[in-house]
């Protein structure tokens, strides 16, 4: 699962990476599903205030624009510079 991270790192290249755990019941197709692979996509979109059972939270607008934010720059700037400046931090061995 690290071998390609740790292959980058080796190297120089610069590594960024994410865990999400961001679980939305509201939006969740079932309640109960939690986080998921493809979970964040509606986030990332922009398209979660278009379905789920209950109206999108205060907290949730807040994370899909940081998210969305954060992508955004990189499209920008694929170096990663402004990441780091966003509080991104790169990805090492052993890191959190």
């Amino acid at each position: 699962m690290f071998a390609i991270p740790s292959l980058r790192y080796n190297t120089s290249s610069r590594t960024f990476r994410y865990w999400n755990n961001a679980s939305f019941p509201n939006i969740s197709p079932l309640w109960w599903e939690g986080a998921y692979h493809t979970s964040e996509l509606g986030l990332l979109f922009g398209t979660y205030t278009e379905y789920g059972v209950r109206g999108s939270t205060t907290y949730e607008h807040e994370v899909a624009n940081r998210w969305q934010d954060f992508y955004l720059e990189f499209l920008k700037d694929p170096s990663g510079d402004t990441l780091i400046e966003l509080g991104w931090p790169l990805w090492a061995p052993g890191a959190e």
